[in-house]
């Protein structure tokens, strides 16, 4: 029969466990097989990570001590602590011994007397490891020699029926973040909302981050940010970013790029080039076209432009597309009088009054046959 050692803790436990050990054992029944295992499983975690691990053991009679004796692969993990588990007596005393740069953890836990057996389900101990680097290890209950197993034990220290289930803790390594979409083109006052996944060194999805992740777009593109949804103001083409840090700790950004157009025609600023006009006189006609956001609206938007006293080119209308948002048209005085020019694109219109004066019929020649010219002031309304 084989039975607990536990040299590794106090002295004056060993006398109580002595004591414990010269009372009358209980009457011997029939008992069902223990299970110990390590709980949750099974695990993934991210490198640089700590994380908590039980030892737990299942449908165990009398339960009064125990030893364990667990490998694990020094390359992936680190042990950083031990704690005793609620399952035995809150008085009752273990040892731990862990050596990192093997991969070996020694636990001894016991009741202390006047404590009783326990029968039933709990935590034995709960280890806190940290993942040193990306790989797997298993979580191995193993003996360290024919004197030294993994058992679980009575009150007299004789070996309880038991099965180990062995775990597996595997670390990932986290590489990048990554934005959805990557690039995307929106009319000014669309919405665009973003997705953020991080991938493993392998290029594997991890998980989906967007609500743990800060987004932002570049300087001057003006919207609004609501969570992962942004809303687009500024006509170009912008960079967005999203900053994520791991529960490792490590600091990940991602990028993504937005083309932003400008939205439909919405107001038209019309200017004349000239002051002043006479009759047979031309001028040129600027009209500059922006959408509600303010950006110049896209080339080759048509905007058409009418007069009631002027002509364009012999026509009292005309059209011309836009360049950098600006449209113009050539327009000569035809008539005197009060013109009304108007400029229209989409639903967007404007209208300006230009005065034109009658060239005033000349004076006799002056010396040297010279004609005298009289100009008449214009009057521009917009």
């Amino acid at each position: 029969m084989k039975r607990c050692r536990f040299e590794l803790l106090a002295i004056w436990l060993v006398g109580a466990l002595v004591f414990a050990l010269c009372l009358p054992p209980a009457p011997v029944a029939a008992q069902s097989t223990a299970l110990l295992r390590f709980h949750p499983q099974p695990l993934s975690v991210e490198e640089g990570q700590s994380f908590r691990v039980e030892v737990r053991v299942s449908s165990v009679e009398g339960l009064y001590g125990a030893q364990l004796f667990v490998n694990f692969n020094p390359l992936v993990l680190q042990v950083q602590s031990v704690e005793l588990g609620p399952f035995l007596s809150p008085q009752g005393m273990s040892g731990a011994e862990y050596n990192n740069a093997a991969g070996t953890l020694d636990m001894r836990i016991a009741q202390v007397w006047p404590s009783q057996p326990v029968s039933g389900s709990g935590t034995l101990a709960t280890i806190t490891f940290r993942a040193l680097a990306p790989g797997s290890s298993v979580l191995d209950f193993v003996d360290r020699s024919a004197a030294l197993k993994t058992l679980l034990c009575d009150r007299d220290g004789n070996e309880l029926p038991a099965v180990v289930q062995d775990g597996v803790a595997t670390a990932y390594g986290v590489s990048r973040l990554e934005l959805v979409p990557a690039s995307e083109s929106l009319v000014a006052g669309e919405a665009l909302t973003y997705t953020a996944r991080i991938y493993d060194q392998d290029g594997r999805l991890l998980a989906d981050v967007t609500s743990g992740t800060a987004f932002s777009i570049s300087a001057g593109a003006g919207g609004a940010w609501v969570g992962a949804t942004y809303t687009s103001e500024k006509a170009g083409t912008w960079q967005v970013t999203g900053r994520y840090t791991t529960a490792g700790g490590k600091a990940l950004v991602g990028t993504a790029t937005l083309e932003v157009a400008p939205a439909q025609p919405f107001a038209i600023s019309l200017v004349p080039a000239d002051g002043d006009l006479l009759v047979g006189e031309s001028t040129t006609i600027t009209a500059t076209v922006t959408d509600r956001f303010g950006n110049r609206v896209a080339d080759g938007t048509l905007v058409t432009f009418a007069c009631t006293l002027g002509s364009f080119n012999g026509a009292a209308t005309s059209q011309a597309p836009t360049a950098n948002g600006i449209a113009i048209v050539a327009y000569t005085a035809t008539a005197a009088g009060v013109d009304t020019i108007t400029a229209t694109a989409g639903t967007a219109t404007a209208a300006a009054q230009v005065s034109v004066g009658q060239q005033a019929p000349g004076p006799e020649p002056g010396p040297g046959g010279g004609a005298y010219r009289v100009l008449v002031p214009l009057l521009f309304r917009g």
